[in-house]
């Protein structure tokens, strides 16, 4: 069973896109990127959460809660958190990397980890992970 235990959570900035959707966004990881036209207070260009840029990209952390399009989102950056696991699961101890399909994937060399495996879990798992990155191994 995933736990959490926060150490520190980014909770200010909007969502870019409509991130309400529980089963794609809950527990996935999110990055930095320039804010749409569309999300108010932001002007265009400011920061907002978005999707990573692709697998074994840099990720902020992961989100926590379903924000609507220019909704704060909640990202746990530090900490214990639950995390969506993709294809080739995770082992206890493992270094994990985003994946291109909001998943976190066990790491390969020339990419960024963001977190590593508290559990071993299967792909389709909502495991418990440590937040440690990003670094690039």
């Amino acid at each position: 069973m995933a736990y959490e235990i926060p150490s520190f959570y980014l909770g200010v900035l909007p969502a870019n896109v409509d991130m309400s959707t529980e089963a794609t966004w809950q527990f996935a990881p999110v990055e930095i990127v320039a804010a749409s036209g569309s999300v108010e207070g932001t002007g265009t260009g400011g920061a907002a959460l978005g999707d990573v840029s692709g697998a074994g990209a840099k990720a902020l952390g992961i989100v926590q809660n379903n924000p609507s399009q220019g909704e704060a989102g909640e990202v746990m950056i530090l900490g214990v958190s639950k995390a969506k696991i993709g294809v080739g699961g995770a082992t206890l101890g493992q270094e994990l990397m985003v994946s291109a399909v909001k998943t976190l994937i066990p790491a390969t060399s020339g990419n960024y980890v963001l977190a590593r495996a508290l559990e071993s879990a299967s792909s389709g798992d909502i495991a418990t992970v440590l937040l440690v990155g990003p670094y690039k191994i």
